[in-house]
């Protein structure tokens, strides 16, 4: 919890982009949010949610406040930099080396594990890999310890075992989106019949939609992300 997104980093990234020359969207800069980190932010004193506006008419959607002159939208498509391994001791042990984990380990995860040497954060407190066992779940310690079922267990190659989130703040102009018009969006629809022999009994109609759409990067300095902590879920996998 000791980097968490605060309110000074939040004003630092609205000078940097002032510094820029970025201009605000309408009233304010946009944040993009996870929504673990903006229950972190919910909390401050600071904050404003969306329906206590001014003019509550004009949000964004997926807009849930403001704080430091950044209107903050959430979505779960912020980037979030997970550590390798985000699990659980199976059951207690009794002075061993070995313990078995609870939930079955993605492929990152077994890689981690079974690299002899790495480390674990096993309630807070830092182990050594000897080796790891796929069939079984279990992990192999180079030294003996008693665990409690449930005891988080996480990989230390995040730096102090946490994940990262990224937090953008973007200013007006950041990038630009292509219009879906004209030829670029079509509603397709095919009647009974209209497959000919390859449908003799008129059994079958098709309807669907296709669409041409990009986005692009305009003004690189018109962005800032923050990288940081997070209190409400401070073990996200990656997304």
């Amino acid at each position: 919890d000791t980097a968490l997104l605060t309110i000074k980093a939040i004003f630092k990234a609205v000078a940097k982009l002032r510094e820029q020359n970025a201009v605000p969207r309408d009233d304010a800069f946009v944040g993009i949010i996870h929504p673990n980190v903006a229950c972190d932010l919910m909390l401050s004193e600071q904050w404003i949610d969306a329906h206590k506006y001014a003019r509550p008419e004009n949000i964004y959607r997926g807009e849930v406040g403001m704080l430091g002159g950044v209107r903050f939208v959430q979505t779960t498509e912020a980037k979030i930099w997970g550590c390798s391994v985000a699990n659980a001791v199976n059951a207690n042990t009794s002075a061993s080396t070995t313990f078995v984990l609870k939930n079955t380990p993605d492929a990152k995860a077994v890689e981690y594990l079974s690299t002899a040497g790495n480390t674990l954060l096993i309630d807070g407190t830092e182990y050594e890999i000897a080796s790891y066992a796929e069939a079984t779940k279990t992990v192999t310690l180079t030294t003996s310890t008693s665990l409690n079922a449930d005891d988080v267990v996480i990989a230390t190659d995040g730096g102090n075992g946490q994940s990262a989130y990224a937090t953008l703040i973007i200013g007006a102009n950041a990038y630009g989106v292509t219009d879906v018009t004209g030829g670029g969006l079509q509603h397709i629809v095919k009647q009974l019949g209209s497959a000919g022999s390859a449908d003799p009994l008129n059994q079958r109609a098709t309807t669907g939609w296709k669409a041409l759409k990009t986005a692009e990067r305009l003004v690189e300095s018109y962005m800032v992300r923050i990288e940081h902590g997070c209190a409400t879920n401070p073990n996200a996998a990656s997304n």
